[in-house]
């Protein structure tokens, strides 16, 4: 199994796309161990999905020559984790109350992304946080469902897509919230 890691590194990218791939296998391992309690044996699926993450890293350090950033990724995932709570915590007080206080609706968003790669990952990201989701993109627009239209989402959604940008760069990402 090792070799076939080994395998989806080496095919056709630089040695310095090589190292920063082991450098992260390295660090997905020893995440891996940490969450499975150093369970050793938990490598005969953790080695698996570690390359199969190898190689997802690979296609995304290749293309278009924008290379990731482990801050950008650090930050994006603290971001959504802490959203996830604070959304399914709002969600659930706004919907399961003796007062229903949602008024779902649709909005149009529209920003460029720089790099190209992020606007995927904003989509997705956006799908899976609470009280959002992405139902049509028409040049460059995406069309979402909200819980309560009334809300301006425009200050959060920006946040995500810095978020998702600073992803493939090592460019600092000022909070605003």
């Amino acid at each position: 199994m090792v070799a076939m890691v080994q395998g989806i590194i080496s095919k056709s990218i630089s040695g310095q796309c090589r190292l920063r791939l082991r450098l992260y296998g390295i660090a997905l391992a020893m995440i891996w161990l940490l969450l499975t309690g150093l369970d050793v044996s938990s490598l005969l699926i953790g080695i698996p999905m570690i390359g199969l993450a190898l190689w997802y890293c690979r296609y995304l350090i290749t293309s278009e020559g924008a290379p990731l950033s482990v801050r950008g990724m650090v930050r994006l995932g603290i971001y959504f984790i802490q959203q996830s709570f604070i959304g399914g915590w709002d969600l659930a007080l706004r919907s399961c109350g003796k007062q229903v206080r949602i008024d779902p609706g649709m909005l149009w968003f529209a920003r460029p992304f720089n790099p190209p790669q992020a606007h995927p990952l904003f989509i997705r990201c956006l799908n899976l946080l609470p009280g959002t989701l992405s139902v049509e993109e028409r040049q460059g627009a995406l069309l979402l469902h909200v819980i309560d239209k009334n809300v301006d989402h425009t200050t959060e959604l920006e946040r995500l897509g810095r978020l998702t940008e600073a992803v493939w760069s090592s460019r600092v990402v000022e909070d605003s919230a």
